[in-house]
């Protein structure tokens, strides 16, 4: 993180120090180890390893009872080889939040869901509530790509817009929002001249609509309309409900259509593109109070072509489940069995497993090929503050003769004052 982050991060906390009436801290620190052993067909042996360190921190009172600071850190590098990219340091938020019973205000690294505008910013978000009205600000420059410590910059990237709810319109939770999102590419050599060439600016201008109404006895319906000003045309339009036809019975039916998610002006945009549909339901049993099956369809229309996904699920309580899908069309075809074992032997030791078998066509016309793979686990939480955790996977397909993965973690919770 670039130093005059790190100044003035401490600045803030030292000057809200002497103001501390009993600060309130909730963190946590997980470390994890990932390592890997793969072995390609007709080929050596080829073995990696690489920790991680993830730091989650939530302070409040500082200063005041309704200020807080939020923070996510990740720390990762292989031990296995030298990389020029390690160790990396990822900051995915840090942001000061100043919160009280009709605004609330952020200030920093922040991810935003807001409508047609997401994404992460270095900048600042104010959400005002009145009754049950709502209306978010927010503006920033985007975080870099790789989630880096350096704050980033406002003429390279940046993401601003506002999102104003109500549910005031015959029972019916309504939404609309606004984004703007631009960005420059990096810098490119051209291939002809060799002079070095600097792309404008690309944008993506949206405005959104979504509503959704709630009904006794379980029925639902959603919608959103997703229209883009920059090309005066629908970029995403759904319509989704949901109907219980008795208490054990219900079932739900979707339906979009969405545009490629291409940039204004990007040098994509001169390709031709189409939009696509998607048609699919989903019908769910409750046999028993123990035993529920699932099952579900899918039709995704492209340009001239299609795909059909099918599965069905039958889950035994929260411990065990088996399932099967199929996939057909645009994506040739695939047939797939997956099981699942979930079982808390007591109160400290979870033990989890699972097994998939699949086969499947890489091109038409083709001989299908075979995948295996399962996986074990082992959690243990021998206090409400600690816990660690195992897991073991192997996977055999055309590609690997052999892929044996191993993974290890242990998260150990803090708290300090009230919370």
């Amino acid at each position: 993180m670039d130093k005059k982050i790190y100044s003035a991060l401490w600045a803030a906390f030292l000057m809200a120090a002497p103001a501390f009436a009993g600060p309130s801290i909730d963190g946590r620190l997980t470390t994890s180890l990932y390592a890997y052993e793969s072995q390609l067909t007709d080929t050596e042996t080829t073995t990696y390893t690489r920790a991680y360190q993830a730091v989650r921190l939530n302070v409040g009172n500082l200063a005041a009872k309704r200020l807080s600071f939020h923070t996510y850190v990740q720390g990762t590098t292989d031990l296995s080889e030298t990389a020029d990219s390690d160790p990396r340091l990822r900051l995915y938020h840090a942001y000061f939040s100043y919160k009280t019973k009709g605004y609330e205000l952020r200030l920093g690294r922040q991810r935003i869901y807001a409508g047609t505008g997401y994404g992460s910013i270095d900048g600042a978000r104010a959400r005002i509530r009145h009754s049950d009205i709502e209306l978010l600000l927010y503006a920033g420059a985007l975080a870099p790509a790789d989630r880096s410590g350096e704050i980033g910059s406002w003429d390279e990237g940046k993401l601003l817009g506002a999102r104003l709810s109500s549910g005031r319109l015959l029972k019916t939770d309504i939404a609309l929002s606004f984004s703007l999102r631009e960005s420059t590419p990096f810098a490119y050599t051209g291939s002809i001249t060799g002079d070095k060439q600097t792309p404008s600016a690309i944008e993506r201008m949206l405005v959104g609509l979504d509503a959704r109404r709630t009904f006794a006895g379980g029925h639902s319906l959603y919608a959103r309309i997703d229209y883009d000003l920059n090309d005066s045309a629908l970029r995403r339009t759904q319509l989704s409900g949901r109907y219980a036809l008795s208490s054990k019975l219900s079932t739900q039916l979707e339906w979009y259509k969405r545009a490629p998610n291409i940039y204004h002006n990007s040098i994509f945009s001169v390709f031709p593109s189409k939009d696509y549909q998607e048609i699919s339901g989903r019908l769910h049993y409750r046999a028993t109070e123990q035993v529920q099956l699932t099952g579900s369809y899918a039709h995704v229309l492209y340009d001239g072509d299609a795909t059909l996904r099918f599965g069905l699920v039958a889950a035994i309580g929260t411990r065990y489940s088996i399932g099967y899908y199929r996939t057909t069309g645009y994506a040739l075809a695939s047939d797939g069995l997956v099981g699942n074992v979930y079982w808390q032997l007591n109160n400290q030791w979870t033990l989890r497993g699972e097994l998939d078998l699949a086969s499947y066509e890489r091109y038409e016309e083709a001989d299908r090929d075979e995948l295996f793979s399962s996986g074990f686990g082992l959690h243990y939480r021998p206090t409400r503050r600690l816990s660690t955790e195992m897991g073991v996977q192997g996977l055999r397909n055309p590609f690997y003769d052999s892929d044996m993965r191993l993974f290890l973690r242990g998260s150990w919770r803090f708290f300090k004052g009230s919370k």
